[in-house]
């Protein structure tokens, strides 16, 4: 492999660790196209967010929150892009997580759900692994909604950036505001109930208003895989 080459791939290994790998694959495939052009897709989408972050970083050495963070992120990342989803962002301690998009996968909703129960799976071992870093444990609260959005580049031509917008997308992030501090939490929409029912053994929750919305809506929580003996 010649200087050029070895250059060109550096750049692009660079390159997808701030854009997600199946957006650049998406965008190499243009062929010349633009860029600037939206789909409807229907996805999963996975909000997940640290329960108490501000006061575990007040009790943590600047060094140590950072540490903390990047065995987070590396932890969760690695969950989600094995159950074949596509981290869209991180917003401080919160990620989120798309699966259907910018490239399809065989059933999103179970691939969403099986990465859910993972991520809480794997955060129970790196609270081991950090206890002595940390101090305490770390809980997550997750949200996730099933739906159609507009996905596509927004931006300019000197900069742009992949991006899914829709109710699905609002409906997931106020799905997992609802979850309670001191415990892992899983919450699903109704869109997601409907297609996984035989999948997951869930707990209603009584029927509430978000914000945003006009009538009240169906949330359950999921409490594990059926024939998992492992279940709470």
């Amino acid at each position: 492999m010649n200087e050029l080459n070895l250059t060109q791939l550096r750049t692009l290994n660079l390159f997808t660790k701030y854009v997600p790998e199946a957006v650049v694959k998406k965008g190499l495939a243009a062929h010349g196209g633009s860029l600037f052009h939206g789909e409807k897709l229907d996805i999963v989408a996975l909000f997940c967010d640290m329960r108490g972050f501000t006061s575990i970083s007040e009790s943590l050495s600047p060094d140590s929150v950072v540490k903390m963070l990047n065995t987070y992120y590396t932890t969760m990342v690695e969950v989600i892009n094995a159950h074949e989803g596509t981290v869209a962002q991180f917003v401080g301690d919160e990620i989120f997580a798309i699966f259907g998009a910018p490239l399809p996968i065989q059933d999103c909703v179970e691939s969403a759900l099986r990465c859910a129960l993972a991520m809480v799976k794997r955060l129970k071992d790196m609270n081991t692994t950090m206890a002595g870093v940390i101090g305490q444990d770390i809980r997550v609260g997750i949200g996730l909604n099933y739906g159609p959005v507009i996905a596509g580049n927004l931006g300019s031509e000197e900069r742009i950036s992949y991006s899914i917008t829709g109710d699905t997308v609002n409906t997931a992030k106020r799905i997992e505001a609802l979850a309670k501090n001191g415990r892992d939490t899983i919450l699903i929409g109704e869109s997601i109930y409907n297609n996984a029912r035989h999948l997951v053994i869930t707990q209603a929750l009584p029927a509430m208003l978000l914000k945003g919305k006009k009538t009240e809506i169906k949330v359950f929580e999921v409490l594990g895989l059926r024939g998992d003996s492992s279940v709470r």
